[in-house]
């Protein structure tokens, strides 16, 4: 480039941004008291920041490419310089972090050579991830990416990522009022009551055995079959039914979520009851929908099991006339409408006949949090099946479900 001293120093600014960004991690998660308003509003100010900087070293990257075409020899860019041992270089160290291309090249021998692989590689994956085994980003982002197509929950609730082992959110429970007063007289007393759900990301893991031979193989394949394919979607596949089950349970799941959607401890009232425990009736559902607040059906969403999305489908608008309220979609990506209402469908959602609540109508988008406790992490297991010629695969991830406002949600219950 023609500023070297400039890129290095966009590479040492990116590097410090995210000591900083880890140190309020580490300071967070040592206290256990997670992080204050005021830090977290500037961590998240620090990631805009260093998003920010990524895109500007990207667009410097390509510009030099660019030059590349226009001099007989490139300048080339600024490297990041991998200690040896017993050497210490702090602006290096700094700036490792998950995105550089050391890291890919070092992660990369990592999922195919597991302990075997060369310990200078070892050191850059463990140095720039605090001793954690994590993936690259690329890596990170295409499991979140296949997650959102395969579960519900993530399509429609708000996902957060939390910087300490728990979370606390401020809920007004009830509201104040406001009253006429009388001249010189005094006024009435109303105030709001607030309470806080508190979120403790539970750890969900996935173990995954892969033959030696596919492993080997596989980037003979093309780029299309990688063993980095094979495992983003395997251990998305894995993630999405794990998650889904335990944030859609009518009880705590052993380890996981606590207070799952349809638990008691959930708190949403059940707002309509059908009168048969095998069929649903168009009014029954007309009253269902009613019995949502007004200020919370503006951004509502259904959520059903399939088998009762297949009912809701039939369903006339009132008497058994043809008059459908059902409308399609006709657009790649967006869901269906039940009287203007996004349907959303999940094979973890209770089914007609088996349980007394089939299904949630509800502001997701504002008061359900699914929340995120850093990045996943992974482990290779060699040794561990080489009496069978494979090769095993540990990710594990660490997330929470919970809904902040039961008022904003409304249950419809199946006879029993």
């Amino acid at each position: 480039m023609a500023n070297d001293s400039g890129y290095k120093a966009l590479v040492e600014k990116m590097g410090a941004v995210y000591a900083e960004m880890k140190k309020m991690c580490d300071d967070a998660n040592d206290s256990g008291e997670g992080m204050s308003d005021a830090l977290e509003a500037k961590y998240s100010a620090l990631k805009m920041q260093y998003a920010s900087l990524t895109a500007q070293r990207q667009r410097s990257d390509e510009l030099m490419n660019v030059g590349a075409g226009f001099k007989a020899e490139a300048p080339e860019a600024a490297k990041q310089v991998r200690n040896l041992p017993g050497i210490e270089n702090a602006s290096n160290k700094s700036a490792r972090n998950t995105e550089t291309e050391e890291y890919r090249n070092a992660w990369g021998s990592y999922i195919r050579s597991g302990e075997y692989t060369n310990p200078m590689e070892i050191r850059a994956i463990s140095e720039a991830s605090g001793g954690t085994v994590l993936p690259p980003l690329e890596f990170h982002n295409a499991i979140t990416t296949k997650l959102k197509t395969m579960t519900a929950i993530r399509q429609i609730a708000k996902v957060i990522s939390i910087g300490s082992y728990a979370r606390e959110f401020a809920v007004e429970s009830t509201t104040g009022s406001a009253a006429w007063a009388a001249e010189a007289a005094s006024f009435t007393e109303s105030g709001s009551t607030f309470s806080k759900v508190t979120l403790t990301p539970a750890k969900l893991t996935g173990l995954l055995k892969v033959s030696n031979e596919l492993v080997d193989d596989a980037p003979a394949r093309g780029a299309g079959f990688s063993i980095e394919s094979i495992l983003t979607e395997q251990f998305a596949r894995m993630f999405a039914q794990a998650e889904e089950t335990a944030f859609c349970a009518t009880a705590s799941v052993t380890s996981g979520p606590q207070n799952p959607l349809l638990s008691s401890g959930a708190g949403i009232s059940t707002g309509k009851t059908t009168a048969s425990n095998s069929a649903i009736t168009a009014a029954e559902v007309i009253d269902w929908v009613y019995s949502l607040a007004r200020q919370y059906r503006t951004n509502a969403s259904i959520l059903v099991h399939d088998a009762t999305l297949g009912k809701l489908r039939q369903l006339g608008s009132l008497a058994g006339t043809v008059n459908y309220f059902w409308q399609n979609s006709g657009a790649l990506g967006e869901p269906d409408r039940l009287m203007g209402i996004p349907v959303y469908a999940s094979a973890a959602m209770p089914t007609i006949a088996t349980t007394a609540k089939i299904g949630v109508i509800g502001d997701f988008g504002n008061y359900s949090v699914l929340a995120e406790r850093g990045t996943y992490s992974m482990r290779v297991l060699k040794e561990l099946y080489a009496s069978t010629g494979q090769t095993g695969y540990l990710a594990v991830t660490r997330c929470d479900f919970g809904i902040t406002l039961p008022s904003a949600f409304s249950v419809l219950a199946c006879a029993t």
